[in-house]
């Protein structure tokens, strides 16, 4: 699969993703002002819930889709009844358990929550399963279209009831609606409708059932923190401690989501192609990501705190450590997750699951002995965050051990566009903060005027250099050179 296509398939996607995102910016932002702490919280202890289920009914069938060299209508339609079936079954057990997760919580409401997420749960399973073979074919302009369209829908009706409940009833039948226009909306394209096959199953659930033990194991290493902050926690502080891990992390993640999808792929398909082809792809995929998050990160977390009064308000700025703590963790999540998809793409899942249990393990015994202390909810946020760095490094040196890969250029990568982002931010940041007194949001556009085109060029020349040892590095000028020609373009069509 030619870097090209990888390329320009990341960024449409990229493109997308954060179209989507600015269409939510305008809902969270009223919402945010409409409801309280509180309100996020309550839906927070029951989204964290729903959340599980969710993983557990789709049990990696996008995934298995996606990892496929060849595909047919058999396989379509054995993995929609795979699905459904599964997705059905989580209903029915949410719905039972919803009373007895209401008083782990102390909070009856909750209960009543998990019946409207176990009623999203069916009606997920009947989505058209033909439409990841878009994402299969890395024919990513339909999912964005589809994505798009639902979300200006959504955020119309999460408006509308935002005004007229102002609580939490908002949020979730807003979660409700949109699970339903997504459904509707993969019926109305040119896809074939998919048919319930029994046979073959057994092929579904080989591939799925060590993904069990991983989605528990990525619940409680991405969610059992919510559940401990729930409990040692009023709501309110849940609901400071999630909107601001939601947020925080948001810029990371609406980058690395729709890459995930398109390494996964492109891993599963040069894998065996050549020698080391798909060992290289990781890390060309590492080193891209780098080149493209670094600087997002240095910069949102210089300004996080504009960005935060901007989107939520200033009574959001009280969590401001909450919202920093979360915009590292992800910026680090990002490559762990990378890493992740090599790991599946190489037929290593019950190594990386087994392997990942222990790391999450630790972080949850960190975190209960954390609280237990009498830590502040900010506090436990940097807790939780410290420890991604350390399982990142760990998850490269575990790999290495089935995969032949260069740690060096992965490390060099990570360092080397990280110290360029700060050598480019940092001396404007700190010359407008301490010798100007302008309000942050002109010293966010000057330092966004003045650092983004010093890091192409610094980022660009010390590419040039490190790939005349390490080739890999390729892969960062194809992308410069992209996003040269795009701006080329643009410019011209401007004039």
């Amino acid at each position: 699969m030619s870097t090209k296509l990888l390329v320009s398939s990341s960024l449409f996607s990229v493109y997308g993703n954060f179209a989507v995102r600015f269409l939510g910016i305008a809902s969270t932002a009223i919402m945010a002002r409409l409801l309280a702490p509180e309100d996020f919280g309550l839906i927070a202890l029951a989204a964290v819930v729903y959340e599980l289920f969710v993983s557990l009914g789709d049990l990696g069938t996008q995934k298995y889709i996606l990892k496929q060299s060849k595909i047919d209508n058999d396989i379509y339609n054995t993995t929609f009844t795979f699905r459904f079936i599964n997705l059905n079954l989580m209903a029915v057990l949410l719905v039972c358990l919803s009373g007895p997760i209401g008083n782990f919580y102390g909070a009856p409401v909750v209960t009543e929550l998990l019946w409207v997420y176990a009623i999203c749960l069916s009606i997920k399973s009947l989505q058209n399963i033909y439409f990841f073979g878009f994402m299969r074919d890395l024919n990513y302009k339909p999912v964005v279209n589809v994505n798009i369209l639902v979300k200006i829908l959504s955020v119309a009706i999460n408006i509308g009831f935002a005004f007229y409940f102002q609580d939490y009833r908002a949020i979730i039948y807003g979660v409700l609606a949109s699970v339903l226009l997504m459904v509707l909306r993969t019926y109305t394209m040119k896809l074939p409708v998919p048919k319930f096959r029994l046979q073959g199953l057994r092929e579904n659930w080989n591939f799925s059932k060590w993904l069990i033990l991983e989605v528990f194991v990525g619940y409680i290493r991405g969610k059992a923190d919510i559940v401990i902050a729930g409990k040692f926690f009023d709501t309110s502080q849940v609901g400071f401690y999630e909107v601001g891990k939601s947020n925080g992390s948001m810029p990371m993640q609406e980058i690395y989501a729709p890459l995930s999808n398109i390494m996964l792929t492109a891993l599963s398909k040069n894998k065996g192609s050549a020698p080391n082809n798909s060992n290289s792809d990781i890390e060309k995929g590492i080193i891209a990501l780098a080149l493209i998050i670094s600087p997002i990160f240095v910069g949102v977390f210089l300004f996080m705190d504009v960005f935060v009064s901007l989107l939520l308000g200033d009574k959001w700025l009280v969590a401001l450590p909450i919202f920093e703590s979360f915009l590292t963790l992800a910026y680090f999540t990002c490559f762990a997750q990378l890493l992740a998809n090599a790991f599946l793409a190489n037929d290593l899942v019950k190594r990386f699951v087994f392997f990942n249990a222990f790391l999450t393990l630790l972080i949850l015994v960190i975190m209960l002995v954390s609280v237990n202390y009498g830590v502040t909810i900010e506090e436990f946020s940097m807790i939780r965050a410290a420890f991604v760095p350390f399982a990142l490094i760990i998850n490269v040196l575990y790999i290495k051990r089935f995969v032949q890969i260069k740690q060096a250029s992965i490390y060099l990568s990570l360092i080397g566009y990280l110290a360029i982002s700060c050598l480019c931010a940092l001396p404007q940041y700190m010359i407008l903060s301490v010798y100007f007194e302008l309000p942050r949001i002109f010293n966010l556009l000057i330092t966004l005027m003045l650092a983004l085109p010093a890091y192409y060029f610094v980022s660009r020349y010390m590419t040039h250099w490190i790939k005349n040892y390490h080739t890999e590095f390729s892969a960062a000028l194809t992308l410069l050179d992209f996003i040269k020609d795009k701006l080329i373009a643009v410019k011209k069509k401007l004039v």
